[in-house]
């Protein structure tokens, strides 16, 4: 997939970029989504299409593939290095892997957004996630979803895309039902794990109950700034040299990344003659 639009629209957010795609890609959402809601998606899927190749194209991790691992057995090669399928796990996973991941949210004003998607660039699955929440929790399930989506073989036929509901689950076909039940084993260890808690409990004895099952069940994530977390882990994956002086500072821009650290890091991983 190739995608010609003007850089300049990240700096302008009221600008309205175009698109020219050299080949055609799927985009996958619920069912029966109305026509308009998907014109209104378009714009940010090309977008972050736009950022995956950049991302593919400097990726310096070779591809391992993951097609046909069930969750079950992806889960056993996190908990073998992690006590539990945190966010940080899921990173190191794909990483190894040959997986990139990244975080965009920068479209223009007032485009509807998604959360999450999965494509194909230069021999390696892209995600994407742009959800804007600071929870580890809540993007892993995204990360694993879209893992989902590799590993059942969905993306055989293009681009994956989540629409913005994961949890509509009347709308959902049968692929992304599918990955859902992925991400839930992936994390829970079950795909139909339910909590249930009495209504009578006070604030306190629910913390400490919930607690409780998150140990019980390894699910433990602490509080974080996911978006960056995700997008400083990808960084140290990158080839920052391999791209010109205009495409490093867009994917920079892109990622939220400061591009004077970038330099500065890249200038430190040089050889000592």
């Amino acid at each position: 997939m190739s995608i010609a639009c003007k850089d300049t629209f990240l700096l302008n957010p009221d600008l309205n970029p175009t698109f020219d795609a050299e080949s055609k890609a799927l985009f996958k959402t619920v069912k029966n989504q109305d026509e308009n809601v998907k014109a209104e998606l378009a714009v940010a899927q090309n977008l972050a299409l736009r950022v995956a190749e950049l991302i593919a194209y400097t990726y310096k991790c070779q591809y391992q593939s993951i097609v046909g691992m069930t969750a079950k057995e992806i889960r056993a090669v996190i908990l073998d290095k992690y006590t539990s399928v945190t966010l940080e796990a899921l990173l190191a996973f794909c990483n190894e892997y040959g997986i990139p991941i990244g975080h965009f949210a920068e479209f223009p004003t007032k485009v509807k957004k998604f959360f999450g998607m999965v494509t194909q660039s230069k021999g390696h699955p892209v995600i994407m996630v742009s959800l804007c929440d600071l929870s580890p929790s809540r993007l892993s399930f995204i990360i694993a979803h879209e893992l989902g989506h590799i590993a059942l073989g969905h993306l055989e036929d293009g681009l994956i895309i989540s629409e913005q509901n994961l949890g509509m689950l009347d709308q959902l076909d049968d692929d992304e039902s599918a990955a859902n039940e992925f991400a839930a084993e992936l994390i829970l260890g079950q795909p139909d794990r339910v909590y249930y808690f009495p209504h009578y409990m006070t604030a306190e004895a629910l913390s400490e109950s919930a607690m409780e099952k998150s140990r019980r069940d390894r699910v433990i994530e602490k509080n974080s700034n996911a978006p960056q977390q995700i997008n400083r882990y990808l960084s140290k994956s990158l080839d920052w040299d391999s791209l010109s002086n205009d495409y490093r500072e867009y994917l920079a821009l892109a990622l939220g990344l400061d591009i004077a650290e970038i330099i500065e890091e890249s200038r430190n991983c040089l050889p000592v003659s």
